[in-house]
């Protein structure tokens, strides 16, 4: 059996958090172990039906929010007018095939019941069953813990409650990829916590052998760090590009929410595709 499905927090060895979580790269490093443990968990998914042209978003505000990938799922979105051929185009056959039907849409415009503003880990492992079942997604795009920080402010705790989410998904045959925690604005005075939070995540996906995405080392090269200061939203949402999240024309991944949705595209074409549980 995969360990992805029966190990708890209780069950992870003691280790030390990465010191330097940040230098891991930015698209997941689908080592073997990784791409053999998701092939268990998408051989599972089999099993239960799981479709492999669907994924779920599960997460808080900066994922329960329009310019999510929302873009490359509606009408008329153009993969060369918008400049997805260009910057990736090993993914557009990915795109493409994430279009299929499902309840609300596809997965691109549906909104995902395990997605709402404020939620932490915890919010989102009592939604996501309910999510899978609607879907029968495959494939499941976590990014959680900004919430976490200010809320239950223990690295510790947010260690079993992402890791229980981990769990969840996987003992349902969906395969999860984690995304890091964006940085917060300065004024927030959480650095310190945010970066714990990241090395906490990159160790439990080592740990569950899960691939990682190292949003918090993408976005520290953007203005801003990729981050949105327009009216009452000082640094806490990721920013978007006038021409919308999906599009990646001259300087539009100078935003964090451009520059997330193409690394998130680019990961489930990547791996998913290694592991045999996406789509190609």
């Amino acid at each position: 059996m995969p360990r992805s499905l029966v190990a708890g927090p209780e069950r992870l060895e003691p280790r030390d958090v990465p010191a330097r979580f940040d230098q891991l790269p930015v698209v997941p490093d689908w080592d073997p172990d990784v791409v053999a443990n998701l092939r268990d968990v998408a051989d599972r998914g089999r099993q239960l039906g799981r479709r492999p042209d669907v994924f779920i978003k599960v997460g808080d505000s900066n994922t329960d929010i329009p310019d999510y990938l929302t873009q490359f799922g509606q009408p008329g979105y153009d993969p060369a007018a918008f400049g997805l051929t260009a910057a990736a185009p090993e993914a557009v056959d990915t795109w493409a095939k994430y279009l299929a039907p499902v309840a609300g849409g596809n997965s691109f415009t549906r909104r995902s019941d395990a997605a709402r503003g404020g939620w932490t880990a915890v919010n989102a492992l009592f939604a996501v069953p309910a999510e899978v079942a609607a879907t029968n997604a495959a494939v499941a795009v976590v990014m959680v813990g900004t919430n976490d920080s200010a809320l239950n402010p223990d690295p510790e705790a947010y260690r079993a409650n992402l890791t229980n989410l981990l769990n969840a998904l996987t003992g349902l045959g969906v395969v999860p990829v984690v995304t890091g925690v964006p940085r917060l604005g300065p004024e927030w005075n959480r650095d310190g916590l945010i970066y714990s939070f990241n090395a906490v995540a990159a160790d439990v996906a080592a740990a569950l052998r899960v691939p990682f995405l190292n949003l918090h080392r993408a976005d520290g090269d953007q203005p801003n760090y990729g981050l949105k200061y327009v009216g009452v939203d000082r640094g806490v949402h990721l920013s978007v590009s006038p021409r919308g999240g999906a599009s990646f024309l001259p300087g539009d991944l100078g935003f964090g929410q451009n520059l997330r949705n193409l690394l998130v595209l680019r990961t489930l074409d990547l791996g998913l595709l290694q592991a045999g549980a996406g789509v190609k």
